[in-house]
């Protein structure tokens, strides 16, 4: 999922609960970045328990269709990353 707004969380979420691995990746260093900081870490934490993978703090550098799966190129932390799925969720505002 590329995004961490409500709509990103809430479809994360949704998706895990129903069984995909899901990983959620974010330009800020928060996701619900206009929500209070301890809520969302609230909020990330319990989903993070649950098995939702976030890479936070992100520049996506390339997005790309790459032998049938979605594939982001993107840099965290200083860190070069590709992140592989079978399918991509783009809820960006």
């Amino acid at each position: 999922v590329l995004g961490g707004g409500p709509i990103a969380v809430e479809m994360a979420q949704s998706f895990q609960r129903l069984g995909s691995k899901v990983t959620v990746i974010q330009r800020s260093n928060q996701i619900l970045s206009r929500e209070d900081e301890d809520m969302a870490g609230y909020v990330m934490e319990g989903m993070a328990e649950d098995g939702v993978r976030f890479i936070l703090g992100s520049t996506v550098h390339e997005v790309r269709h790459s032998e049938g799966a979605a594939e982001v190129l993107l840099e965290s932390g200083g860190e070069t990353m590709a992140v592989t799925g079978s399918q991509l969720l783009v809820a960006m505002g």
